[in-house]
């Protein structure tokens, strides 16, 4: 009233309203627009059958209380004659305990059954504190506990008839639920909340097409080959591809490799060549081999492909753990010097090879010698490598025939 332009308008519409008769009243506190808004909806003509029918029918309530640290919640089940269910949260905005928040509930319950036109009630709560008390069972010592109950017998005075029983929780959920809500409702004061259930997900009126294209492979020639006995229609294609299915071979529907030691090796394509190499390179038996270690692997546990070896060194190649954690050389490089020879057979290098497949009497190791500058071979099978054999070796290959060496260079082993 202290701006001179508010106050003038006030003035001039209290002179112009001032030929009627309104008077101003102030909003209630708190629930006066719930108490409205069930007035609106349920109310009818007291003097029609149907509302007098409604008065008389029983109405049954649910009711739960809860409190949290800074406030609590009051939920309300109401159900009247011809289906009629009104649900109801409520925000308590003061400090109270667990079973002030019940009273509280209750209260507020009997208080809008009565505005809806309800005079037979049934009353359902899960504190049994609460319904004995009420009942007389149990004595109320504090002196909350016993303005609440009086306020609460004052109430339920006005209604011709009102009981109220306990029930499980079970059969309280509901009630349960909107007390819940209703006390992490900070913030909000007096209001309609609209509550929207959605029976289906945003991304259920979504259509999706997804196209799967397959990529060819190597075995398919082969296997149209092998199977149907289908060759491409160039003729340099068609004998590539009969020369090799000459070394695979159909087996429950897939293609193997035939190896020389007769057994089979599994074909994959490329896609499941790659999840092979990685469970063996990484996997959690996998100790990060080298490439040609990765490659030798694959093919003992029965696997096969045309890249193996050379998917193997680019696998390897692009495994992060094995750039960072392999073992790196520790020897400092250095220039290489080449081989000092002074004449043809004065060097000459000697080492064993095997042993391999027992050949003609039983001989299955070689004795290799090699001359460094004209890199002549000198070799000898053996059954057995002794001391007696090696020196025959020498004496007959060697220094009969070219003389004696001035350097004869082994690994010891010889």
């Amino acid at each position: 009233m202290s701006r001179l332009k508010a106050s003038g308008r006030l003035i001039k519409w209290a002179v112009e309203l001032g030929q009627y008769d309104v008077d101003y009243q102030p909003r209630t506190a708190q629930k006066a627009q719930a108490l409205a808004d069930f007035v609106t909806e349920l109310s009818r003509d007291l003097k029609s059958p149907l509302a007098t029918e409604e008065q008389g029918s029983k109405w049954m309530l649910h009711v739960h209380g809860s409190s949290n640290a800074n406030n609590g919640g009051a939920g309300i089940l109401i159900q009247g004659p011809n289906g009629v269910e009104i649900e109801v949260a409520a925000r308590l905005s003061f400090p109270l305990t667990n079973n002030e928040a019940k009273y509280e509930a209750l209260i507020l319950e009997l208080e809008l059954a009565y505005e809806v036109g309800a005079r037979d009630l049934e009353v359902f709560t899960d504190s049994q504190l609460i319904a004995l008390q009420i009942e007389g069972t149990y004595e109320t010592r504090e002196r909350m506990m016993t303005s609440y109950k009086e306020i609460v017998q004052k109430l339920m005075s006005k209604f011709d008839k009102c009981s109220i029983l306990q029930v499980p929780r079970t059969e309280n959920d509901k009630a349960d639920a909107l007390s819940k809500f209703g006390a992490t409702m900070d913030g909000i004061r007096d209001c309609r909340i609209t509550v929207l259930v959605r029976e289906r997900s945003a991304l259920a009126s979504r259509m999706e097409v997804q196209v799967i294209s397959e990529v060819g492979s190597w075995k398919d020639e082969i296997i149209k080959y092998l199977v149907n006995n289908i060759l491409p229609t160039d003729p340099v294609a068609a004998k590539r591809v009969k020369f090799r299915a000459t070394r695979f071979t159909m087996f429950s529907g897939q293609l193997y490799k035939r190896t020389l030691d007769g057994s089979l090796l599994k074909c994959l394509d490329e896609e499941r060549a790659l999840y092979v190499m990685r469970e063996i390179h990484e996997g959690s038996c996998g100790n990060h081999s080298g490439a040609r270690s990765l490659a030798q692997e694959i093919i003992r546990q029965g696997y096969f492909w045309p890249t193996l070896v050379k998917d193997s060194k680019e696998l390897v190649k692009k495994c992060e753990s094995c750039q960072k954690y392999a073992s790196l050389i520790q020897q400092p490089t250095t220039s290489m010097e080449p081989i000092k020879i002074a004449c043809p057979f004065d060097q000459w290098v000697i080492d064993i090879v095997g042993p391999f497949p027992p050949a003609q009497a039983q001989k299955k190791f070689i004795i290799v010698a090699v001359e460094y500058f004209s890199k002549w071979v000198q070799a000898e099978a053996v059954a057995k490598i002794s001391e007696r054999e090696v020196i025959n070796f020498i004496w007959k290959n060697i220094i009969c025939r070219f003389g004696i060496p001035r350097i004869l260079i082994s690994d010891n082993g010889t």
